[in-house]
């Protein structure tokens, strides 16, 4: 309602979780929500945290070097930021995102492109114009996922973003879900839910895609596309996603909620 705000919180614990403090993340221009993007790996007192607003609104990407006591905004998107990755080592950050789409006139808007920063200082470079949908980075490079506009659904850089070698240029061509032992939690979980998602990647030259392909041998059957630095593939599956999200290191362990407050009326 109209005295309703949205306030974002950090619960962050040094004792492995027998006690918990509450430190509040600031959200601003009506978002909705922070999310843990990253701890850094080798000091778990460095964290990054993404908001979340609506998909035409900025969005932005906080830092913290204090464990949640004091944020800063190192980068700031004019739509939701659905792209981050922070390297290996933890000494460059990735940003990036599809923008705020096209105008009320339907005219479109550039995206937030694939930006990279060391995190020494946070300065920031535009590498591409890339509409980003997500980031992972590995030391065997960037992986990124993108719209069929660009090019490419999934792909990987070696050169921080500025260009990207397609792995995957169509969703229609997804072979479907992994051949993996029976009692995988893959073998149970995924086969009952192919048709659904079948029908919703679409079809590729008026085949269903995955029609004659079957699925892909997690045992090395087929050539795997993906290098195993970047996950690889494997024989267990979650049964979905959660909305409490939590990041583990060494002192700081946190757990970004939402709480909604009622906020005075004068």
């Amino acid at each position: 309602g109209s005295g309703e705000a949205l306030r974002g919180y950090l619960l962050v614990t040094n004792d492995r979780g027998k006690t918990w403090i509450e430190l509040p993340v600031p959200l601003v221009n009506g978002e909705r929500a922070p999310y843990i993007a990253a701890v850094d790996p080798t000091d778990a007192d460095r964290l990054y945290v993404r908001t979340a607003n609506a998909v035409d609104r900025p969005s932005r990407l906080l830092f913290s070097s204090d464990a949640g006591k004091t944020w800063k905004t190192i980068f700031a998107g004019t739509g939701a930021l659905l792209g981050f990755a922070l390297s290996p080592d933890g000494k460059k950050v990735y940003v990036g995102g599809p923008g705020p789409g096209p105008d009320q006139a339907g005219n479109p808007r550039p995206s937030d492109g694939v930006n990279v920063a060391s995190t020494t200082d946070f300065v920031f470079s535009r590498k591409s114009d890339v509409a980003l949908q997500c980031l992972h980075a590995t030391n065997a490079g960037l992986w990124g996922c993108s719209n069929e506009r660009s090019g490419f659904v999934l792909g990987v850089s070696n050169d921080d973003g500025a260009t990207f070698a397609p792995r995957l240029t169509r969703l229609c061509d997804v072979r479907g879900p992994l051949a993996c032992a029976e009692g995988t939690s893959t073998a149970r979980e995924c086969p009952k839910q192919w048709a659904q998602q079948r029908s919703a990647l679409g079809q590729c030259d008026g085949q269903p895609y995955g029609s004659d392909a079957g699925p892909l041998d997690a045992g090395g059957g087929r050539e795997a596309p993906i290098d195993g630095t970047f996950g690889g593939y494997a024989c267990s599956a979650s049964r979905g996603g959660s909305f409490v999200v939590l990041a583990f290191g060494g002192l700081a362990l946190g757990l970004l909620g939402l709480r909604r407050a009622r906020t005075k009326r004068r």
